[in-house]
């Protein structure tokens, strides 16, 4: 019975270690360094999409559908030509970072932002170097 309850805590403790950075600082990349990441609004897109808001889905996030394609890809990795494979993610990493430099330099956008002002990292170094 203890082997058990040991092994559901180490399969627990990540999804509580993750609630609890959420709850309290909310993205760790925004809360450190006061930049969206590449990803940014991906997790509210699908809430969105599993609301049938594809509109609202799309407008946290662009690229939203490409999540279940490189789960698939993933998954397809052994059954899949090598080239192919490093082309296709190569494309998507590329694809993921033009859509976030376009989000980010977009004035109407409220999900990618750039507040270094906000980090944690720059609190640090003022109160360091102050």
């Amino acid at each position: 019975m203890k082997e058990k309850v040991k092994k559901a805590a180490l399969v627990l403790l990540p999804f509580a270690v993750v609630i609890i950075i959420y709850a309290f600082m909310g993205c760790p990349i925004k809360f450190f360094t006061g930049a969206s990441c590449p990803g940014c609004g991906m997790t509210r897109a699908w809430l969105m999409a599993f609301m049938l808001d594809i509109t609202g889905a799309f407008s946290y996030h662009p690229l939203f559908m490409l999540g279940p394609v490189l789960i698939l890809a993933i998954y397809l990795y052994e059954k899949t030509n090598r080239k192919l494979y490093l082309v296709v993610l190569i494309l998507l990493m590329i694809l993921f970072f033009v859509v976030y430099f376009i989000r980010l330099f977009d004035p109407n956008d409220q999900v990618v932002t750039f507040d270094v002002q906000k980090s944690v990292l720059i609190k640090i170094l003022r109160a360091l170097f102050n």
